[in-house]
């Protein structure tokens, strides 16, 4: 409540431990210009948080012996040779030094149209990379809309087709590729804090984020997909921990990134998470896996931190909430 008051766009949050919701509550307006409260069930865009979707698609599909993590992007991607060879599994871990799209200068003069995919790759694709291919950890759209065209590629689908077949059989009926034009029932408007007001967040055509953060979802549905995650439902053994392996660099140092989720700790337990921040919104999703615990914080509120928020109720939810620093007193002259 202190992050998001009740008269601001704000955020949905859920809570599940041992597979069961224990907090599930809605702050702030879904609508500022109808003065529309949120509720729990209102759907979201959740940027990069999309990106584990979009590496769960790329291990089904190791699974089912299409691809393998050491293969050559060039291989799948129809014109991209890059100047060097980069991997599957460079692209997932950003480790691939392709200079990210979203940083490009002539990437922001076309925010507002409608570029495919592969137009956007044609932005990047004739730049050198940033730094031979997994020696260095660099955050890149790129890389994740290289995989989209990749599982196009494999599968012989389109990736928003590919996404909605994987998550239906979960129940996630609210989970799917994002169309502003599209009427989608309970969605919230997105907003952005400018020149001491909100203002709607302006207009981004989905075909940009694509595969690095086009989806929609809701924190139950998000509920769901960590349920699948806990059971087994998605991928092997094997794939799945790859899934949660933070990489390894050439040096041998880990980057603290593995597939789609950034790996960290609280208090000395595993911690899996990832942040999305596009247009108008801002989420944030945190496993502890040990504990059994999963939160999901959803925000139409594209300035705020959710990351904030979803931490200090993991920490909560297991008993070992953030503390603040003690004080210092700092002797005067």
């Amino acid at each position: 409540a202190k992050h998001y008051p009740q008269d601001a766009p704000g955020a949905v949050a859920i809570v599940v431990k041992d597979a069961r919701p224990v907090f599930r509550r809605a702050y702030g307006l879904a609508d500022l210009e109808f003065g529309i409260l949120l509720e729990p069930d209102m759907v979201f865009r959740i940027g990069s948080v999309t990106k584990q979707f979009t590496a769960a698609a790329i291990l089904q599909l190791v699974d089912a012996g299409k691809l393998a993590l050491d293969d050559d992007v060039s291989k799948y991607v129809d014109g991209y040779a890059g100047g060097t060879r980069v991997t599957i599994e460079h692209l997932l871990t950003h480790t691939s030094g392709i200079p990210n799209y979203t940083e490009l200068e002539e990437w922001g003069r076309h925010i507002r149209e409608e570029l495919t995919p592969g137009q956007i790759v044609e932005m990047f694709k004739v730049k050198p990379v940033e730094f031979a291919p997994g020696t260095q950890f660099k955050y890149s759209n790129s890389g994740y809309l290289l995989l989209g065209l990749v599982i196009e590629k494999v599968s012989g689908r389109p990736y928003a087709d590919y996404i909605r077949q994987m998550v239906l059989p979960l129940g996630m009926r609210q989970t799917m590729y994002d169309d502003p034009l599209r009427v989608i029932p309970r969605r919230a408007r997105g907003y952005e804090w400018e020149s001491d007001e909100w203002r709607n967040a302006p207009y981004i055509g989905m075909s940009q984020p694509f595969s690095a953060g086009a989806l929609v979802s809701t924190v139950d549905d998000l509920a769901l997909w960590n349920t699948a995650i806990e059971r087994g439902r998605l991928l092997s053994e094997s794939s799945r921990a790859r899934w949660f392996a933070p990489f390894r660099l050439a040096s041998g140092k880990t980057t603290g990134y593995a597939l789609g989720w950034s790996v960290t700790t609280h208090e000395g337990l595993a911690v899996a998470e990832h942040g999305g921040g596009i247009q108008g919104f801002a989420s944030c999703v945190v496993r502890i896996p040990s504990e059994r615990v999963y939160v999901a914080v959803l925000s139409n509120n594209g300035a705020s931190r959710p990351r904030t928020v979803a931490r200090q109720l993991a920490a909560v939810a297991i008993g070992r909430p953030f503390r603040d620093p003690p004080l210092v007193v700092v002797p005067g002259p």
